[in-house]
């Protein structure tokens, strides 16, 4: 799980050519908040297990795209049994899903967002 790289720099930079630094930089900002939301549903008291399972696959395609292949996997993961698993273990997938999802906004503002949300 964890051997996962955060992200594959080849479509994050790819996604840099077709929409431009500036819009990429935009698209990234929104991912990570669209996301913290919806971790913070999964987290809310009495999440369903369908909405955990919608947030998750919703994680899964942004991370995707923008190259964020741990997330992604990890939000794949979480999509495929999150109606099946028992409590503890969705609750342990679900905080794997948000470790993950920190560690990669904190990756994302400093290596990222530093350099490139620099634009004039």
């Amino acid at each position: 799980m964890t051997s996962r790289p955060i992200l594959n720099a080849r479509v994050l930079n790819q996604l840099g050519v077709e929409l431009g630094l500036e819009n990429a930089t935009d698209v990234l900002r929104m991912f990570i908040t669209d996301t913290e939301q919806k971790i913070a549903v999964m987290t809310s008291t009495g999440a369903s297990r369908l909405a955990t399972r919608r947030e998750a696959h919703s994680i899964k395609s942004s991370a995707a795209t923008l190259g964020f292949e741990r997330l992604s996997w990890l939000a794949q993961e979480l999509e495929s049994a999150a109606e099946t698993i028992d409590e503890v273990q969705l609750e342990s997938a679900i905080s794997a899903l948000q470790s993950a999802f920190k560690q990669m906004a904190a990756f994302a503002e400093h290596q990222l967002l530093s350099s490139l949300g620099e634009l004039p």
